[in-house]
């Protein structure tokens, strides 16, 4: 199943993670950080420590902005994740009450990316014309 963008007319709420290409945060993840122990960086990069973790794992050919763009992927993967252990949010998504998605922005492509959660794959999201009714 595609993701479902927000404009696809279903009832219920909707919580959108997005990431981007170039993201300052993760190159520092990638390239180390320079910052004070206790500085905001710094603690941003450890929780996004297992994105880069997966990115070795998923992308151990890959260097410089292609390993950057998967350890973003990754990123994104990672926080829909750590969204769904949350009991009050899996509770209504299994109620199907909410949704989760996982989206990429393509900054030098003007592209938007959705993860498809039945192939884990980032795809391209393209509106059309639903007609919504409210």
């Amino acid at each position: 199943m595609a993701p479902v963008p927000p404009w696809n007319c279903r009832k219920g709420l909707n919580i959108i993670v997005v990431g981007h290409a170039l993201c300052g945060g993760i190159n520092a993840l990638v390239e180390g950080v320079d910052d004070e122990p206790d500085g905001f960086i710094n603690k941003w990069v450890q929780l996004a420590n297992p994105a880069l973790e997966r990115a070795r794992a998923h992308c151990p050919s890959q260097s410089g902005p292609e390993f950057n763009r998967c350890c973003e992927l990754e990123s994104v993967r990672l926080s829909v994740d750590n969204l769904s252990t949350f009991p009050w949010i899996r509770e209504r998504v299994e109620q199907g009450d909410l949704q989760l998605h996982g989206w990429y922005f393509d900054l030098k492509a003007g592209q938007l990316l959705g993860l498809d959660k039945t192939s884990d794959q980032f795809v391209d999201l393209k509106p059309t014309n639903h007609n919504c009714q409210p």
